[in-house]
């Protein structure tokens, strides 16, 4: 009798710890989960970890692929298969482009990466960015052929090419900061972008401080 009376209450703690996961999963709460199963003091490890694992998904869902303001922000990748939509958009066929010609094993590349992401928000509108990686020669071969074809090489990684109407017209070689990149830009599209440098490079509004 001891042993039925044993597992009768056996059934009966397995009975309420399954209605306990149902009801915490019914109610979405994973932490409730770890509550039926852990110690609490493992509880508070588990949770921790969740958390954590919550919020670098909220910020890659912010910074990664949410809202109008980061899809603005997303410097696309130039390909053979997306080339003219790219370089001659439909909405401004006239709007510079200004693409940064990479290779994944290049450092300075990296560097420069960093630079554009951080400049592009005052370009919005003005001069669109996308990214050419040459490494990449079985979808970007039409690009390198059009790009040779117009006159150009690439003798430098990174290199900035400015396509107007799907047409390269300008390359700068090599690395460039952020005063670099926006004398280049300015000095290169003067009926696009406003002078804030003299001639010597320096940034006019230092000069007046």
């Amino acid at each position: 009798m001891k042993f039925n009376s044993k597992k009768s209450i056996c059934k009966k703690n397995a009975a309420v710890l399954l209605i306990a996961v149902v009801l915490t999963i019914s109610s979405g709460s994973h932490n409730g989960i770890t509550s039926a199963f852990w110690s609490p003091s493992q509880n508070e490890s588990i949770r921790s970890r969740c958390n954590t694992r919550h919020s670098v998904a909220h910020l890659w869902a912010i910074n990664g692929s949410g809202g109008a303001d980061s899809e603005k922000l997303v410097i696309e990748f130039l390909t053979d298969h997306n080339r003219d939509a790219l370089l001659r958009p439909t909405v401004d066929p006239s709007r510079p482009i200004l693409v940064d010609a990479f290779a994944p094993w290049c450092g300075p590349c990296k560097l420069l990466d960093k630079v554009l992401k951080k400049s592009q928000p005052r370009y919005i509108g003005k001069v669109d960015f996308v990214r050419w990686n040459v490494n990449d020669a079985e979808n970007t071969a039409l690009i390198k052929s059009h790009f040779i074809q117009m006159g150009y090489t690439l003798n430098k990684l990174p290199s900035l090419i400015l396509y107007r109407e799907g047409e390269p017209i300008a390359v700068r070689p090599g690395f460039a900061n952020e005063f670099q990149l926006d004398d280049w830009l300015e000095k290169t599209l003067p009926d696009v972008l406003e002078r804030t440098f003299d001639e010597n490079g320096v940034k006019l509004n230092q000069l007046e401080g």
